[in-house]
């Protein structure tokens, strides 16, 4: 599921996960990292957590969803929330956006993470929902990571839905189905 920030992703895929998983097991991947000193990002973690259902596992995966889906294959259900932290923290893995060979380190890295979700996704038989930002449908970022970000962002939202079953957007709370 895809749309802007705040329309409602995270809640629809929580009920989504709640509903397939039934009185099976189910697990959340967060993506999202140590907030550090940002106060806003570390209250938005806090309310996704206090919005998950007491009885799911949760793996903190940081970059590596491979691993993190590995670690929960046994679940019926897995939830990842979200390709767009996860997209960030490759990012800033990849060395300094000022330097010349950023982009590129940026494409390579992200693609190789991508390499190993797929692998990671054709290896489990939990169902798998997933969650990002729709972040190429407004303003051009005014800054090179944020164009790198939006472009690499972009192609990992295109690619995972092109192997999903199913696809939604969310507008204000409403989901449309694109897929």
């Amino acid at each position: 599921m895809t749309g802007g920030v705040r329309s409602g992703k995270s809640s629809f895929a929580v009920e989504e996960a709640t509903r397939l998983g039934g009185n099976g097991t189910v697990t959340f991947v967060a993506t999202a990292g140590d907030p550090g000193g940002d106060a806003d990002m570390a209250r938005r973690v806090a309310a996704h957590r206090e919005a998950r259902p007491a009885g799911w596992a949760t793996i903190e995966a940081g970059t590596d969803l491979g691993a993190a889906l590995r670690q929960a294959a046994a679940s019926d259900v897995i939830l990842i929330d979200d390709l767009t932290q996860w997209a960030s923290g490759i990012l800033l893995a990849s060395g300094d956006a000022r330097t010349r060979g950023f982009r590129a380190a940026a494409e390579q890295a992200a693609d190789g993470a991508l390499t190993d979700l797929f692998w990671a996704l054709d290896e489990i038989s939990a169902t798998v929902i997933v969650v990002t930002n729709e972040v190429g449908s407004g303003v051009s970022p005014p800054t090179r990571l944020g164009n790198v970000y939006a472009d690499v962002l972009g192609v990992l939202n295109r690619r995972v839905a092109e192997r999903s079953d199913r696809a939604y957007l969310l507008v204000s709370g409403m989901p449309v189905r694109l897929k």
